[in-house]
Order: structure tokens, then sequence, then C-alpha cells
């Protein structure tokens, strides 16, 4: 997951629009159109983009629980629990390094601050503030080490992690989200080093990774 160091709350993981259910980011903050547009004669919202009226804990809920994690333990009782991991480590490794790749060919130079900024990827929530709005309810972070050559973090809560070790799945979920990191570091460029010695997905008691550029 990267987390911006310039900001926590905005960050990584738009994450694996490939395989997430579009509901994944119901939470987008769209709000219903007020009374003061209604009396300014402004068209109405069409009703996909209201505000879904979901906390973000339900809106993870819908998107992971009703319908992504059942379909993945379904396949994993069909070909093997262990196999439908490793494919989906597959899958979303080939996904993220190849968006990794394609941001990195857009750039002047690379380095941390450059890996860093790729929140700016294109996602299914467009307004800044809106991506802001999400991360910072969807995680908390804490800084350990910032440095030009480093940055440490943990992340103490996680609602990906919630919801797919309620529902007795952090290794689907590890596979389908958490993968990705490494995948991000190891094709942007082969300097940047990613270090993870705890997973909330794995039961640990948080996520701490550590970004080492090499060089």
């Amino acid at each position: 997951m990267i987390i911006k160091p310039s900001n926590l709350a905005s960050s990584r993981r738009e994450f694996l629009q490939g395989l997430f259910p579009a509901g994944a980011l119901l939470y987008s903050g769209c709000g219903l159109l007020s009374a003061s547009s209604r009396l300014q004669n402004k068209p109405a919202k069409h009703k996909f983009l209201e505000d879904s009226g979901l906390t973000m804990r339900e809106a993870f809920r819908f998107a992971f629980l009703w319908t992504y994690i059942p379909m993945m333990q379904a396949l994993a009782a069909q070909i093997g629990r262990e196999k439908l991991v490793e494919m989906v480590k597959e899958a979303t490794g080939i996904y993220w390094a190849q968006q990794t790749r394609s941001f990195a060919q857009r750039l002047q130079k690379k380095d941390r601050d450059a890996f860093f900024s790729m929140d700016t990827l294109e996602t299914t929530i467009d307004n800044a503030e809106h991506r802001k709005h999400f991360w910072s309810r969807a995680i908390t972070t804490q800084s350990i080490e910032d440095t030009p050559k480093s940055y440490e973090m943990k992340v103490t809560e996680c609602l990906w992690a919630q919801t797919f070790r309620e529902a007795n799945a952090g290794d689907i979920g590890f596979a389908s989200i958490c993968y990705g990191d490494e995948a991000m570091a190891a094709a942007f460029d082969q300097r940047l080093k990613f270090i993870r010695t705890k997973a909330l997905m794995k039961g640990d008691d948080c996520c701490h990774f550590r970004y080492v550029w090499e060089g």
C-alpha cells in the first residue's frame, strides 16, 4: 500500500480496480443536491451520482462480503485454496506491475518522491478531495521514518483487512489487496526495495512497511 509521505491520507491503493467490484468505492463523497441548488434551477444529479448513504464499513461489506469474497471462496473450493491464492497473487502482481511501468514511463526522472506520487494514477474516484476523504477513513496510519532515502510506516487500522478477516478470507485479501505493494515497488525501479514485516491481513497487530531507495 503506497502511502504518500507528504499526505498519509492520500495514497496508494486505489486498490485493484481490475479485480474489485465497482462497489468498493461507493463511498466517494458525492453529496445530494442541496435545496439552494434546486432553487437556482440547476439540473438534478442522476441517481447513480447521488450519495449512497452507506457508512465506510457498510460500503466495504457490500463490495466484498456480498460478492467478491464468496466467489473467491467458491473458486477455492473447486481448485484448492492454495492454488486460488497463488493465482490471485499472480493476477494482482501483473496488474500493478503494468500500471506502475506505464506510470514510470511518463516520468522525467524516477526517485522516491516520484514513486509516492502514484496516487495521481487514474482511479474510479476522480476528485482529489474525495480520494483524500476516502483514504483517511479507510485506513489509520502512523509515519515512523521519512528521509530522502527511506520511508517507514505502520497501518494500525484497515477496512480491507477488517472485512476480509471477518469472512475468514485474510489469505485471499492479502493476495488481492496487499500483494500489489511488492509488485509496484519491483516494477518501478530495481533500486527501490520494499520490506513488509507485518500485515493486518495476516492477523498481525499492524501493517509495517519500509521503502528503501538504494543508490
